[in-house]
């Protein structure tokens, strides 16, 4: 009986492996920005921490050269080739592998989140996100308001955790006036490095409870009324494509089937390429000539390989072969009108195998 929320498009029902996959085509899947976020802080603290102290060196001997340089003569083109050089070697060493970092976090936690996803549909113009009254329309909508208020709640939280951490260093920073440049500077690097991570594993904590909500949003929004999964079957039924496609894998799949089947067979009826039927005659068990398999292709091609195996007889008639593959299923003995010929292919048969039987009976 449908209710009053299926007449009312109540989405109830679970989404289909189509729809899924037309979604995530789109682009549209479960992600949470802050684990990407953390991800890049917990990086820039793990490289801050091995790198920091040799960077900040680098950094240092990088400035007093410039300084003297400029300070000696007047710059030539080849003075400035010279250090464009040097600053580009400089950049290679010790700010490439932080962009590096930096791309592999971002690679690895989107792998996480996502999979592998490559979509163009984002990318694609929409005019209608260029209209000004429909911006206005989302920049004012309870879900426009609710992020923002998720995210004042979230920038909240992070500065609470700072202020808190600046709090309990501030002593041992304030005594850090009379302390030399070289020990102020490490001290600070490992204050700067242990906030990072501190809000990384917040970013992270966050992340997760965020990840886990917007994949319940997005498995609530990828959910169909009765009617869209109605369509969608029938629009996936109606394509002669997928009806075809789906129609041949049956087939395959019950032709593979009847495989093991063809060693018990009497003889095989070939094309003697594309078609191959397995009879069986055995009476009183099979009266008359039955199918027990059959197989078009690579099956029938197999068949034939199982037959030459065991010994069993081949015989080829083609265009026989054509109409009993397409008029007798699997179980069914042959019609009446192929009587003759049958017994024809079966006194062949027996005097290939040398076995004796009444063929007679095969009318009864």
């Amino acid at each position: 009986m449908a209710t009053a929320d299926d007449e009312y498009g109540e989405r109830t029902e679970q989404a289909t492996e189509h729809r899924r996959q037309e979604q995530r085509r789109q682009g549209n899947v479960a992600h949470s920005a802050e684990l990407g976020i953390s991800g890049h802080l917990l990086t820039s603290a793990g490289l801050l921490y091995l790198l920091g102290g040799k960077l900040v060196e680098a950094i240092a001997s990088l400035t007093a050269s410039q300084l003297e340089s400029a300070d000696r003569h007047q710059a030539t083109t080849g003075d400035v080739l010279k250090q464009a050089e040097q600053l580009a070697g400089w950049s290679a060493e010790h700010v490439l592998p932080w962009l590096l970092g930096m791309l592999a976090s971002a690679t690895v936690i989107g792998l996480i989140q996502t999979g592998f996803l490559f979509s163009t549909e984002k990318l694609s113009i929409r005019w209608d996100l260029l209209n000004p009254v429909n911006g206005l329309q989302r920049l004012f909508s309870v879900k426009s308001v609710a992020t923002l208020v998720v995210s004042l709640i979230k920038l909240g939280l992070l500065f609470t955790i700072a202020a808190l951490f600046v709090w309990y260093e501030l002593p041992m920073l304030l005594a850090l006036s009379s302390a030399p440049a070289a020990t102020a500077f490490l001290v600070i690097g490992d204050s700067v490095v242990r906030l990072a991570l501190i809000l990384a594993g917040s970013l992270i904590v966050i992340g997760l409870g965020d990840y886990g909500f917007q994949w319940w949003k997005h498995e609530r929004d990828l959910m169909m009324t009765k009617d869209e999964l109605k369509r969608e079957i029938k629009e996936m039924e109606g394509d002669p494509i997928i009806r075809q496609q789906r129609k041949v894998a049956h087939r395959k799949l019950a032709e593979s089937r009847d495989l093991n089947k063809v060693i018990k067979a009497t003889f095989l009826l070939n094309n003697p390429t594309h078609y191959s039927i397995a009879f069986r005659y055995e009476p009183p068990e099979f009266p008359a000539p039955t199918v027990i398999a059959k197989g078009v292709d690579e099956i029938a091609l197999r068949m034939r390989e199982i037959a030459a195996e065991h010994d069993i007889p081949m015989i080829i008639r083609p265009e026989l072969a054509r109409q009993v593959y397409r008029t007798l299923e699997v179980g069914e003995s042959i019609p009446a009108e192929l009587y003759d010929v049958f017994i024809e292919i079966m006194r062949h048969v027996y005097a290939i195998t040398g076995r004796t039987i009444d063929l007679s009976q095969v009318r009864e």
